[in-house]
C-alpha cells in the first residue's frame, strides 16, 4: 500500500486539519529522513497554503485546531502544535496551548527544525502572572 493510500485510510479521505474532502495532499513533517505514515499526514491545498500565511490570514481560520489537536495520530498533533504555536498571538491559540500536554516523540516531532515555514524555536512564551517573559539564566 502506498503512502497516499495509507493516509487516505487513516483520515477516511479527509484532511486531517480542517476535514475538506477535496484536493488532499501528502504533507511530510520531517522531511530529512525517508517519508513514512508516521511523520506524515493528509491535508487539503487550502491548509498549505494558508500555513504560508499564518500571521497575514485570517485568524480564525485555524479555529479547527481545537478538534485536530486532539487527534490520535502522531503527526497530525505535532503539526496542529506547530501551527498553534505559530499563531500563538491569538488568544484562543495560546489558550489551547497551555491546556494541551503532548507525549516526548510527538514534541520531538513538532520540533524538527525542517521545514521553512515553521519558526526554529516552537515553544511558546513562558510568562508570569504579571505577562512578563520568563527566561533562563
Amino acid at each position: 500500500m502506498s503512502l497516499d493510500q495509507a493516509l487516505r485510510e487513516r483520515s477516511n479521505s479527509k484532511c486531517e486539519l480542517c476535514g475538506n474532502t477535496e484536493h488532499l495532499i501528502v504533507y511530510t513533517l520531517d522531511k530529512k529522513n525517508p517519508v513514512d505514515a508516521a511523520t506524515s499526514t493528509m491535508i487539503c491545498t487550502e491548509c498549505e497554503q494558508e500555513m504560508g500565511k499564518i500571521g497575514s490570514s485570517d485568524e480564525n481560520y485555524w479555529r479547527f485546531l481545537s478538534d485536530s489537536i486532539w487527534s490520535g495520530h502522531p503527526p497530525v498533533q505535532a503539526l496542529c502544535y506547530r501551527l498553534l504555536v505559530k499563531s500563538s498571538e491569538h488568544i484562543w491559540a495560546a489558550d489551547l496551548l497551555e491546556q494541551l500536554y503532548l507525549e516526548v516523540d510527538v514534541l520531538k516531532l513538532a520540533q524538527l527544525e525542517n521545514s521553512s515555514e515553521v519558526s526554529s524555536d516552537l515553544r511558546p512564551a513562558v510568562k508570569d502572572a504579571n505577562g512578563m517573559a520568563l527566561v533562563d539564566g
